[in-house]
């Protein structure tokens, strides 16, 4: 039942960085522990999902920090458990456990809230002691009722556990255990859960074929660009990077598919830049980076390279994909969906590892996982 997070595996690592990777922001303890316990916003959300897509050791440390009881299954604590924790008969052992899987978990914490709330009511009303008592076993049994709702329901013909709790379809073939504000986005997972196919939905054109562009044929890149590269973004004002050149100043250059210009950096001495207006979305994009050593200006990507492509999600996409994220607790199989259909394949194999980790050898998620990998870009 323990849920502590893993953090002397993230204080035993050391950040060894490169002169160029100084300037880098990677993520810190707070936020990977934010991100677990579900409080971070849609927009650092999203910011900290760009990040750790291109960043190996971002990525590491996040997934290294998941708290055990998401990739062991363990459950919630028991009612039982936690009116003994409110009511201070459990013993010390007990507490300690309760305690520590209370640190990480929500939604038993906000259960615990209740039943404090619930006992101080209680204690203000002793000059009525038994319509206190009566209404007290109303609250309670309410409350059990409601807690023992979201556990599976015996009718259940597809159960999965999605972060914390479950999912599947009734006897009747509807979704239950999931409440969505998009009913067409709740009728898609029933149809996945029933054996439907995942709708992947890549943007045209956004894996480039060896190519010439904005230049003469050349080497090999000397300084191969990173991120975004044949991707789908949420940010309207992503973060572009790429491998330095030692010495050099960049200039980074937007277009459209025409090549027509839609925005250009200044000069920059660190690999990375961050456009001050907003991109267009819904267009796919093309950018390239000039480095510049003295007298010679090297271009990236350059022939036989293919064209660095990227796309920005529509604004109803984000939305779409911003409220999931802000519901709590966050459905990861909703996530993972809404990912498949805006063509973000890593987000989406994401989620799902996620679920993977809470089904442990889950016919089903593993081929998803397998469907995911298998779409053609």
């Amino acid at each position: 039942m323990r849920c502590k997070y893993r953090r002397s595996s993230i204080l035993r690592i050391k950040w060894e960085r490169e002169a160029s990777d100084k300037q880098v922001t990677h993520i810190g303890e707070h936020e990977i522990t934010a991100y677990w316990k579900g409080s971070l916003s849609a927009q650092e959300l999203v910011r900290l999902d760009e990040h750790i897509e291109s960043c190996e050791r971002c990525r590491a440390l996040l997934f290294d920090a998941a708290p055990s009881c998401l990739l062991s299954g363990d459950p919630h604590v028991e009612y039982a458990a936690l009116e003994s924790w409110v009511n201070q008969t459990a013993s010390a052992e007990e507490r300690r456990n309760i305690e520590a899987h209370l640190e990480a978990c929500a939604s038993c914490r906000e259960e615990a809230e209740d039943l404090r709330r619930l006992r101080g009511q209680m204690q203000q009303r002793r000059p009525w002691i038994k319509p206190a008592a009566i209404a007290a076993a109303i609250l309670l049994a309410a409350l059990a009722i409601w807690r023992f709702g979201k556990e599976p329901a015996p009718s259940l013909t597809i159960a999965l556990r999605d972060n914390g709790r479950t999912v599947g379809l009734d006897s009747a073939g509807s979704l239950a255990g999931l409440e969505s504000s998009d009913s067409d986005a709740a009728a898609r997972i029933a149809g996945l859960l029933r054996g439907g196919k995942w709708d992947v939905q890549f943007p045209a054109g956004l894996t480039a074929p060896a190519t010439s562009f904005l230049g003469p044929d050349g080497a090999a890149t000397a300084f191969p660009l990173t991120t975004p590269l044949g991707k789908v973004v949420l940010d309207d004002r992503p973060v572009f990077s790429w491998n330095p050149l030692q010495g050099a100043t960049y200039r980074v250059h937007v277009t459209d598919e025409q090549f027509q210009p839609v925005a250009e950096s200044e000069s920059l001495t660190l690999p990375t830049w961050q456009p001050a207006q907003r991109l267009p979305r819904g267009r796919l994009l093309l950018w390239q980076v000039a480095a510049t050593r003295g007298s010679e200006t090297t271009r990236a990507p350059q022939p036989p390279q293919p064209e660095a492509r990227f796309y920005i999600a529509t604004a109803e996409v984000g939305a779409r994909i911003a409220a999931a994220q802000a519901r709590t607790p966050v459905s990861r199989l909703e996530l993972a969906m809404l990912y498949a259909e805006a063509g973000m394949r890593a987000e989406c194999e994401r989620e799902l590892q996620l679920l993977a980790g809470e089904n442990k050898g889950s016919p089903l998620i593993g081929r998803w996982l397998d469907e995911i990998s298998n779409a053609k870009q």
